[in-house]
């Protein structure tokens, strides 16, 4: 018999082929099925919150579970930083941390397709992730993931079979366009945010029995009822299982490499936020490298022109401005991808006229020398700007949109510089495959 003066842990969703969800205090155990058949036990010892200046950025962002005594264990949010954001705080966490969990070797649900056509990862430099922030807005905690993407030209699909249970069809939802798809046999559902109206295929309305693979409509820039997604147009995409809204970065990204074959993901963190005469801890240890496969470099270029070898760098900045730092990242395979880290470094009490925006590129997976790249910069509180597009050609000022041609295969940075409301350097980079 239970001794009542033992709390239980909080079980939220227990799915079949699912990660469980539960809640534990400090202090606190739960047991869990591990690998092999096992149960093991999960104790809460203790939590330790850690941000950015003003706390405009949690760490955990674009993280994958952890292995641990035969379990793949993933930490969903904390109570502490729940209710913190100015706009919608996550409500009904009743205990300290909010965990999900598999047994160590099984996937992160069942076997899906990634829901974007022709992408590739990074191509955009709005990419969100749970419990993430918005980048330069105020803080919002965020659920699901962000896909980055110059509206109307990309397919999304469905991950898996499934039927529709809310569209925003025939005239709108006066939101961000959601089509919900509860996954056949489950009370799981993935939700599907911001496709312009008009390019949702005109039969996904609530009922209809969809298969993995079949379009749904193309990446848009509705939200609140309008295309007013100017300078963060994206898809989103989130995951819950029952009630419970749950991260699904780990779906996501094992989906990912089911649907492509590219061998790392680099990741430099997205977004990075400091203080003028401080520093910032680069750390690219959460770039994934496919099953089978393992990173084998890491490397750090960093704006004042230093190179550092391994995952972690320390870069320092000694005025205010928007820098870019360069993640390159090997795999056992010799393949070599990178990613940016973008940094603001800001003076005390200018926190919000600060130089921002997103760099986004199309197609995204690259195409054949010869075939026009377009790049649609959205930038705010930039001046003079101008672009070089990485082939040694010259550079260019600045349009909102822009189409080049690259006469050779490779990987090609994009480079935009200008200056900020203060006059401070504005740099934001992208990275090309052709």
């Amino acid at each position: 018999m239970h001794n009542s003066k033992i709390p239980l842990p909080r079980i939220l969703a227990a799915a079949p082929g699912w990660p469980v969800v539960f809640e534990l205090d400090e202090g606190e155990s739960i047991y869990l099925p591990a690998a092999g058949g096992r149960m093991r036990s999960v104790r809460l010892i203790a939590v330790r919150h850690s941000t950015e200046p003003d706390w405009w950025v949690p760490e955990n962002e674009y993280e994958l579970p952890r292995e641990l005594g035969g379990l793949r264990l993933y930490v969903e949010a904390s109570r502490g930083w729940a209710g913190t954001p100015q706009y919608q705080p996550l409500a009904n966490i009743e205990r300290s941390v909010r965990f999900s969990c598999v047994p160590a070797g099984s996937p992160w649900g069942p076997p899906m397709r990634f829901p974007i056509d022709g992408f590739r990862w990074r191509c955009s430099t709005y990419q969100n992730s749970w419990n993430a922030l918005v980048p330069y807005n105020q803080l919002y905690y965020h659920r699901g993931e962000d896909f980055g993407a110059i509206p109307d030209r990309l397919s999304v699909v469905a991950p898996a079979a499934g039927r529709i249970v809310k569209s925003p069809l025939p005239d709108g939802d006066g939101r961000s366009n959601t089509l919900t798809l509860q996954l056949a046999g489950t009370d799981v559902r993935l939700a599907l945010a911001h496709m312009n109206l008009e390019n949702i295929q005109a039969d996904m309305t609530a009922g209809r029995e969809v298969e993995a693979g079949d379009l749904l409509g193309r990446t848009g820039c509705t939200w609140d009822g309008r295309k007013c997604q100017h300078a963060d147009p994206h898809l989103h995409v989130g995951l819950s299982i029952g009630d419970i809204g749950v991260s699904c970065y780990p779906l996501i990204v094992e989906s990912y490499f089911r649907t492509y074959q590219d061998s790392i993901l680099p990741v430099a963190g997205g977004f990075g936020f400091t203080m003028a005469g401080g520093d910032y801890l680069c750390d690219g240890s959460r770039s994934v490298a496919r099953p089978g496969r393992r990173i084998v470099r890491w490397r750090w270029r960093l704006h004042d022109g230093r190179e550092v070898e391994g995952a972690v760098a320390r870069a320092t900045y000694g005025k205010p401005g928007a820098f870019v730092e360069e993640l390159i990242v090997t795999a056992d395979d010799g393949s070599e991808d990178c990613d940016f880290l973008h940094v603001r470094a800001y003076a005390p009490g200018k926190i919000r006229g600060i130089a921002r925006g997103w760099l986004h590129t199309s197609p995204c997976r690259g195409g054949e020398p010869g075939t026009p790249v377009t790049l649609w910069p959205r930038l705010g509180e930039v001046q003079s700007a101008s672009v070089d597009f990485g082939d040694g050609s010259a550079a260019e000022p600045l349009a909102s949109e822009m189409a080049h041609v690259y006469k050779v295969p490779g990987r090609y940075t994009i480079a935009v510089q200008g200056r900020g409301p203060g006059g401070e350097p504005a740099t934001f980079k992208v990275r090309v495959l052709v």
